[in-house]
């Protein structure tokens, strides 16, 4: 978060926002006692994976400097940009040494993409899941890109200080600052359009906003179909109405109040797991993953989660502890 433009844009920092960006930023218990760990540092990420394979580290520690520059100067500028049509992005693509390793790998899934490059069954379950974490279909085609970008990263799993309301806190500061008003429990009825340009949107209570520009986070069918209604053109009506929701992802959460942070019978041997910026518990191999994308129940019920005082003792009373897992 703390890399993003936007996060820069809005003085976040000024406002009282502060990201944590935890050392070991994720670790995967297996059933069998193992601690697979990613670090911020390449060095003791790749120390880590050679306890699992000394080949997949390798491959690891490659493609994080490989991929380094189509990260920098193709993904990330991508993500933040307009797109280009098919053809002309090609051609831009191209001219460089990290475009044309985009085109190569973007058409994979992410799941061609970690069975061709990784031999370790823990470590292939762990970069699936993670992608299952962001809510992308491990089997999508054209999201080849995902699993290297992860790996190439700086900046990867991150905790707000005092909680993710402090981050809402800052966002609505900035907001406010700069004129803006941010309206709770207002629910959109449909889109205004004047001569095939929206101008603003009613609302369930009656009342209505003119605006310049529309900004919707919603999903594709209520944005352009339901809200947009008859003056969506038809093609893009049909493609909302036919949009895939991923199926598989986070199904439930537990948060919990501690007296005490959670214990890991592997911190005998790796002491710094129970500061771990992300846990995944119980994952062994990448066939339970593949069992939920075929309706099956896997043996294991793997979930993942964290210790937010590990990190922040803000977030409980003195002695106290707070955690959340999700499945």
């Amino acid at each position: 978060v703390s890399s993003l433009p936007w996060f820069h844009d809005l003085e976040l920092a000024r406002h009282g926002v502060e990201m944590i960006h935890p050392e070991l930023n994720v670790c995967q218990l297996t059933s069998r006692g193992q601690a697979l760990r990613i670090y911020l540092d390449i060095e003791r990420t790749c120390e880590a994976l050679a306890d699992f394979s000394r080949r997949d580290a390798e491959t690891y520690r490659r493609i994080h400097d490989e991929f380094g520059p189509t990260l920098e100067h193709i993904v990330s500028v991508e993500s933040m940009a307009p797109p280009l049509p098919a053809s002309v992005r090609r051609l831009l693509l191209e001219r460089s040494r990290p475009g044309r390793r985009a085109l190569e790998t973007e058409e994979q899934s992410p799941r061609e993409f970690v069975e061709r490059h990784f031999e370790s069954p823990a470590l292939r379950a762990g970069l699936l899941y993670v992608c299952i974490i962001r809510e992308v279909d491990i089997n999508a085609p054209a999201q080849g890109l995902l699993v290297p970008s992860l790996i190439a990263s700086r900046q990867k799993a991150q905790l707000c200080r005092g909680g993710s309301a402090s981050l809402a806190r800052g966002l609505a500061a900035a907001v406010a600052e700069r004129g803006g008003r941010i309206l709770t429990g207002a629910s959109a009825r449909r889109l205004l359009v004047e001569d095939g340009r929206v101008v603003g949107a009613e609302l369930e209570d009656g009342r209505t906003i003119g605006a310049r520009v529309i900004a919707s986070s919603l999903a594709p069918r209520h944005t352009f179909v339901d809200l947009l209604g008859p003056h969506c053109p038809d093609p893009l009506a049909r493609g909302a109405r036919g949009y895939r929701y991923n199926l598989v992802g986070p199904l439930c959460g537990v948060n919990v109040a501690l007296r005490e942070p959670p214990r890991y019978e592997a911190a005998a041997r790796h002491p710094d797991i129970e500061r771990a910026g992300l846990t995944i518990l119980g994952l062994d191999d990448p066939e339970e993953i593949y069992a939920l994308y075929e309706g099956r129940i896997p043996t294991l019920a793997s979930i993942w989660g964290t210790t937010p005082t590990a990190h922040d003792p803000s977030q409980a009373p003195p002695g106290l502890h707070t955690a959340f897992m999700w499945q």
